[in-house]
């Protein structure tokens, strides 16, 4: 959780701010490193990042908090030498394991979810058949627990990489010789020798390619900085050798690689495309007495193309993932099993571990599923594709990727898919981008009771959400909750760091959970769509008390009953209707409609007013037209709260005609401001309620605390369970030029309460952790981060507090204070000290009397640029005098829903990434400060790559604004006066002119850059009442 003891912070939460992972990847999760150390992984932000004892945080946005880079954490040990491994090898491990007793494995519980009973009760309905396809940051090959199924059949029958910019050329091969005899070589590459005496035989000279993979592209990889063999160095070349093994078009092709990058190729074997042989092999060179292999590689060759590609697990999310969904005998252990064992895998890499959380690249996500669609159609096996990536949303269901992906599950209705809702929680609208889109499993994370106790040693009375898990609002998700963390495979490059956590984990336990049904129905000779086992899946789920719809969707997997309902739905046959679509008016979805019912802020329908909901029935492709015209069905309904009243008992649906399903609220019973979250069902008529309702309609309306301008607001906070959250709505309204929260615990309390701050998006803005030695902290609303609305605090009780705790809240809305008219300008002659006038509008109700103070911060400079399909670059420096630089990245919503992620990165001349983030929103601030020992005209290097969603849109249109603020280590002080006077006065709707002199000239500014000022007048009776401004200088003649 963020800021706990025990858990290292949120990579999704805090890093789409600071870190920009933000966790990239919305599913992403994260490592149990130690309790204060946590390495993010894809995910939405992330690079690894440290936080203080106890959990630490404060405000992130600030550079005193700087997120390290990943170089900052990742280990080079020296290492040497050879071995090959072919995945079959492994194959005599399944008789035994398969034959042993079952244990009980919390460390990767598959018995929240009512896997491992269903396992036990039906050995062969563990996943046989059935094929699991991994979109990731790549799986480790040849691990024990990912080599075989429980059955003895090959675990991984696919290793793909789906990154264009890991394509190497296959160039015609360039003969030649001396004193080392024969060699080829690719024009002015790397010689390599002793390819004769393999006794190969290529159709011709001329069908001979060579390429090279070269170890410095992977030097900000998360697997040793790009050490790939594990010998201590960053610059080995691996050459390799191809060519077609026969003159056929459609002839497979064999390569030789040179595995320890010694120029020669005769100690090596051929080795042909993962796809075609399922071999894998290791880059040697280590000392294999003092280091264990780095991880296992394949080949992937795209002839057509002369294009070649190392896969590789280069970061170790993936090779998590995989374990948890189909591993079989983890580390070795009999028994100590995923969800579905007897699944296969494809492991498909669409994540670039050299860039922040392991970012996608163009057009590689979608890319990945098309490939999985295709290959299990060739295999003529059931797909679950499973994928724990993602950034944030900002136009829920609307991105390209959504679209696209949706497009693709339409045209197959039989695959079904996963992906993790995200790790932006505790707060409201935190589902990210893909995670919305309609057709998927969207999985939110547990916290649940059994793998607490052996791997936290938490005592819980039931099963919690995380506090991380991404939470719905406006949109209909998530839509089911499992387990968010547990121990499973790794590569070894990890050092035995094996627990992670994040809704990345939740995820593929509901792959395997869907891999199990459809594993099941398979043996039973079921027919089935994709809706069928979707929506068992939803159907099956057990509330969980304490939550609602909004925190685990339909509720928490439960395999066995899911399958019941699974055997119901399928009787209906395979042209039966299960899936409705279902449209409200909606307020904050950019169309002002969406699929669930959400109101935040000061207007709700009531006082008689009714809104209504749509449902429509979504036809089977393969429900004829007379099928569709002859469709009746009718609905019971039922809404779970008192608040919420329905207008009708029943509706019914006939042929292409909606329903119309009226209600209203009750606002007598809704006058306590909070949360209130229900939901609308429909039940079929005559189906009986034991298969769950049909469909579903999520309802919330946050009743908002009012902070009008210059009012004050408290509250206690008390009894907050531990691993509970506490939500507290906040309407800032436009007239307020801000707000000031102030927290505090009780004295000698020993529980921790991470306290979160969230924008009237959704977006986490800041965090403060109160703990026994840090009592009090506090939030600040103004400048950039202020924006009108519902913020939300929420205060979530460490699970480790063995009692209930406290918080104490103040909160204060700040007045409003902007210059009146007009561009403020800054005379600046040589030898002369700046000085600037103004007018100030006060928002105050009453008059302020006091004094003013202010200093120049630094410079100030922006524009907008248009980066198109290649890496935006910028260079800059740190000059004498400043602290550091801070870059703030914004592009409109419309431009961010067209990218899978936005990789940012801060390069020293060599290219080591100082900074790797990522924009988890279409907002991110990164702050700068040179390493220690950094020249003085030191240049650095901004790299901005948005990775667009649609494999074919090479050239996206789209603009970048670009604010860049130069921080002097010195603020120049600014003397306000009134006139002669330091005095000053302001009265409401009057205009106030003052006067602003810097104490000494600053720095010259940069061409079109202005100084950025901060100026806060206070009043001298009445304390913490202050007016803050933030300006822009311009110079003048």
């Amino acid at each position: 959780m963020d800021g706990e003891p025990s858990e290292p912070f949120n990579p999704r939460s805090l890093a789409a701010r600071k870190m920009a992972w933000r966790l990239k990847r919305l599913g992403r999760g994260f490592h149990e490193r130690n309790p204060g150390r946590c390495n993010a992984k894809p995910g939405m932000g992330r690079a690894p990042w440290k936080n203080p004892p106890f959990g630490g945080g404060g405000k992130p946005l600030r550079s005193e908090n700087r997120i390290p880079s990943l170089g900052e954490m990742n280990m080079k040990q020296k290492m040497k030498t050879c071995a090959w491994l072919l995945l079959a090898a492994a194959l005599p491990m399944a008789a035994a394991a398969a034959s042993a007793a079952p244990l009980d494995w919390t460390f990767l519980s598959t018995t929240t979810i009512g896997a491992k009973d269903f396992v036990k009760a039906h050995p062969d309905w563990d996943g046989r058949g059935v094929l699991i396809a991994v979109c990731d940051s790549g799986v480790d090959l040849g691990l024990p627990g990912l080599t075989v199924t429980s059955d003895g059949k090959p675990k991984i029958l696919d290793a793909r990489i789906f990154l264009e910019n890991r394509k190497v050329s296959l160039e015609s091969a360039e003969a030649g010789q001396d004193a080392n005899g024969k060699a080829l070589r690719a024009k002015d590459g790397k010689w390599l020798y002793g390819f004769e005496s393999l006794g190969l035989k290529p159709p011709s000279e001329k069908d001979l390619y060579v390429a090279y993979f070269k170890e410095e592209d992977l030097k900000n990889s998360d697997a040793r900085d790009g050490d790939l063999n594990g010998n201590g160095s960053r610059d080995d070349v691996y050459g390799m050798v191809a060519f077609p093994e026969s003159k056929a078009a459609d002839a497979a092709w064999l390569a030789v690689v040179d595995t320890n990058a010694d120029g020669s190729l005769a100690d090596e074997k051929p080795v042909r495309d993962f796809a075609v042989a399922r071999e894998a092999f290791e880059l040697r060179g280590r000392d294999v007495h003092a280091q264990a292999k780095v991880m296992g590689f394949a080949l992937n060759l795209w002839p057509s193309e002369k294009k070649a590609a190392l896969y590789m697990a280069d970061g170790s999310h993936g090779t998590h993932v995989a374990g948890i969904c189909a591993g079989f005998g983890i580390d070795g252990q009999r028994g100590f099993d995923g969800v579905a064992p007897g699944a296969q895998v494809l492991a498909l890499k669409i994540g670039d571990n050299t860039l922040s959380g392991g970012a996608t690249t163009p057009g590689s996500m979608v890319a990945a599923w098309r490939y999985a669609v295709k290959k299990a159609k060739e295999l003529g096996m059931p797909l679950v594709i499973q994928m724990s990536y993602g950034v944030g949303s900002e136009n829920e269901g609307t991105a390209e990727a959504e679209r696209l992906l949706d497009e693709l599950l339409d045209e197959n209705p039989d695959v079904v898919a996963t992906v993790s809702a995200g790790n932006e929680g505790p707060g409201l609208s935190t589902v990210g981008l893909p995670a919305c889109m309609a057709n998927a499993l969207s999985v939110a994370a547990v916290l649940n009771r059994d793998s607490a106790k052996d791997l936290y040693g938490a005592s819980l009375a039931q099963d919690e959400m995380f506090s991380f898990s991404s939470r719905g609002a406006e949109a209909a998700k998530p839509d089911v909750a499992c387990p968010g963390f547990s121990a499973s495979t790794v590569p070894n490059y990890e050092d035995g760091r094996s627990v992670f956590r994040g809704t990345s984990m939740a995820a593929p336990q509901a792959a395997g959970a869907l891999a199990l049904l459809l594993s099941a129905a398979r043996a039973e000779g079921l027919d089935l769509r994709r809706d069928h086992a979707a929506m068992a899946l939803k159907r099956g789920a057990r509330p969980m008390a304490g939550y609602g719809p909004l925190d685990y969707g339909w509720g928490l997997v439960d395999v066995p009953r899911a399958y019941s309902i699974l055997q119901s739905l399928a009787r209906r046959g395979k042209d039966a209707v299960l899936t409705y679509s279902v449209e409200t008016e909606s307020p904050e979805m950019a169309a002002l409609k969406g699929p669930a019912v959400h109101w935040r802020g000061a207007y709700y329908p009531r006082d008689g007013k009714t809104q209504a909901v749509t449902v429509k029935a979504v036809f089977p492709r393969a429900l004829s037209a007379d099928g569709q015209a002859r469709f009746f069905q009718a609905f019971d309904l039922e809404s779970t709260a008192p608040w919420l009243r329905l207008e009708k008992e029943s509706i019914f649906l006939k042929a292409e005609q909606g329903a119309v399903v009226p209600f209203t609220f009750d606002a007598a019973a809704m006058r306590k401001p909070g949360l209130y979250q229900a939901r609308i069902l429909g039940y079929l008529k005559g189906a009986g309620r034991e298969l769950g309702p049909d469909w579903a309609v999520p309802v919330s309306v946050v009743v908002p605390e009012d902070l009008s301008a210059g009012a004050f607001f408290s509250r206690n906070l008390n009894g907050i369970q531990p691993a509970r959250v506490e939500r507290l709505f906040l309407r800032v309204p436009p007239e307020a030029g801000g707000a000031r929260l102030d927290l505090e615990a009780p004295a000698g309390q020993q529980a921790m309460v991470a306290c979160y701050l969230h924008d009237p998006e959704g977006r986490q803005r800041e965090m403060v952790v109160l703990r026994p030695d840090r009592r009090k902290g506090s939030f600040t609303l103004d400048g950039e981060v202020l924006a009108p609305g519902v913020w939300e605090v929420d205060f979530y009780a460490n699970y480790l507090n063995k009692a209930p705790a406290a918080v104490r809240v103040e909160a204060r809305a700040l007045p409003l204070g902007r210059p009146a008219a007009g561009a403020l300008s800054a005379k600046l002659s040589q030898g002369q000290t700046p000085r600037a006038e103004l007018e100030i509008l006060s928002g105050l109700p009453d008059a302020l009397k006091g004094t003013g103070s202010g200093e120049i911060l630094g410079s100030f400079t922006e524009k907008t640029v248009r980066p198109g399909g290649d890496p935006w670059k910028k260079t800059f420096s740190v000059a004498p005098g400043e602290a550091r630089v801070t870059f703030r990245l914004t592009l409109s919503a419309e431009d961010f829903g067209k990218f899978t992620d936005i990789p940012v990165q801060i390069l020293d001349a060599d290219g080591n990434a100082l900074v790797s983030e990522g924009m988890g929103y279409r907002h991110l601030e990164v702050d700068f400060s040179p390493p220690s020992g950094a020249k003085p005209d030191a240049k650095y290097t901004l790299k901005v790559w948005a990775a667009t969603a649609d494999p074919e849109d090479e050239d996206p249109s789209w603009k970048l604004r670009v604010q860049e603020i130069h921080h002097y280590a010195a603020p120049v002080a600014l003397a306000v006066k009134q006139g002669k006077s330091p005095a000053v006065a302001l009265y409401p709707d009057h205009p106030a002119k003052v006067s602003l002199e810097a104490a000494s000239v600053p720095p010259a500014l940069p061409e079109g850059g202005s100084w950025l000022a901060r100026v806060v007048l206070k009043d001298a009776e009445r304390e913490g009442l202050v007016l803050p401004l933030e300006l822009k200088l311009g110079a003048g003649e």
